[in-house]
């Protein structure tokens, strides 16, 4: 079987997104598409601002990845697949069009920082509380009514936005 590297899955990511370069900046960002570490391996992913309607499929190829800002998109649903980056510490999906939140992205322990502000989400849901490293919570404007209890058990978070809600 063969391996690919990170490096050759960036570049199948590339021929699926016409306006998308690795290399460049992120327009949202001060440093560029796509940065591995010094082994190769990628760990901050910067596909904002580029209409996907769906993530590709390459982005759950990522295993060590970290960061990924999928933010100005219009991304309505989060597949399974979410459960794959186990590593990722930092995850950007605001202004969407995200109305509901996959089981699977409870189980992202690692997540110490979600930015969810600017959807459609009415609810949330009690495994959240799962999220005990997270450090930062973006849900402004949404059309949140209420908050399950076990946010409480957030006891590293330290920035909640709730602004402009129901």
């Amino acid at each position: 079987m063969e391996i690919i590297s990170d490096r050759e899955t960036v570049k199948q990511l590339q021929q699926h997104l016409n306006n998308w370069n690795p290399d460049e900046k992120c327009p949202s960002h001060e440093e560029r598409c796509a940065i591995y570490n010094t082994q190769g391996k990628l760990i901050k992913l910067h596909l904002c601002d580029q209409r996907l309607k769906r993530i590709p499929s390459e982005v759950w190829k990522f295993s060590t990845l970290q960061s990924l800002d999928l933010s100005n998109n219009h991304l309505s649903i989060l597949p399974q697949e979410l459960s794959n980056l186990t590593t990722l510490q930092l995850l950007s999906l605001h202004n969407n069009q995200l109305n509901i939140l996959p089981q699977e992205l409870w189980s992202l322990t690692a997540l110490q920082q979600l930015y969810l502000g600017l959807n459609q989400l009415t609810s949330l849901p009690k495994e959240i509380g799962n999220l005990s490293f997270l450090t930062h919570l973006n849900l402004y404007n949404n059309q949140l009514t209420s908050l399950p209890k076990k946010i409480g058990n957030l006891s590293s978070l330290k920035y909640l936005d709730l602004s402009n809600n129901q």
